[in-house]
């Protein structure tokens, strides 16, 4: 609980007086990176009417499947597998199993257009494998993160020097409080680059797609600080 004040008017305003007063400056900032890694997910399933059998030949496939992605210059820690699934398929009119479908999800990194398409000739080549989804990156986050974040500590400290010359005061440090860094794919221009993914594994296509441009990201960073104010 808080302590309770006191006395007469004149000691409380006193005492009011003294207490410092502080002021908190927010500090901003903001940049764009084009992302220079694409994270494509897709569907490796296998049917067997034994479970032993569905997964030997999803480790199978999956083998095939890395031995392509390394001919076409895709390195092995860019392949990985990202989540396993078994499930029994029952009759309409019996309890017995009558197959086992077996399914991995893999997730391959492709850093240029060429990766791309290759990971797309395996997906129309292979009926077992599916396409899930794209994710965009950007290999260079954690510097970017640092960068951002520094630059919004400078435009905390900008801010305070314009006040202390245009307002006449002085800003003394007290607290600061850490700063928060997010990014994002800006809507239209995700939605318009998924788009473009997409087509490049749509199956059966009759057409050559467009060119695979990888997504912008935008970086940004908020720092505030609390300053004690007062006049010089």
């Amino acid at each position: 609980a808080e302590p309770e004040l006191t006395g007469s008017p004149q000691e409380l305003t006193g005492y009011l007086q003294n207490i410092p007063q502080t002021v908190r400056i927010t500090g901003q900032a903001e940049k764009k990176r084009p992302a220079d890694r694409a994270i494509i997910h897709i569907n490796v399933k296998t049917e067997s009417r034994s479970m032993a059998e569905a997964l030997s030949e999803n480790r199978v496939l999956r083998g095939e499947i890395t031995t392509t992605l390394l001919a076409a210059g895709i390195p092995t820690n860019h392949i990985q597998a990202a989540q396993f699934s078994s499930t029994p398929q029952s009759g309409f009119f019996s309890d017995k199993i009558r197959k086992h479908t077996v399914e991995n999800r893999m997730k391959i990194t492709a850093i240029n257009e060429d990766e791309f398409r290759a990971v797309s000739e395996l997906i129309d080549a292979q009926d077992e494998v599916t396409y899930g989804h794209t994710e965009f990156e950007l290999s260079t986050k954690k510097e970017t993160e640092r960068l951002v974040l520094a630059e919004a500590c400078r435009d905390a400290v900008a801010k305070k020097s314009l006040y202390e010359t245009e307002l006449s005061v002085d800003l003394t440090p007290v607290k600061f409080y850490d700063g928060n860094v997010s990014s994002r794919q800006p809507q239209r221009a995700r939605m318009q680059k998924m788009a473009i993914a997409d087509m490049a594994f749509s199956e059966g296509a009759s057409f050559a797609p467009p060119p695979v441009q990888f997504d912008e990201m935008v970086f940004s960073a908020t720092m505030n600080v609390d300053y004690k104010l007062e006049a010089n």
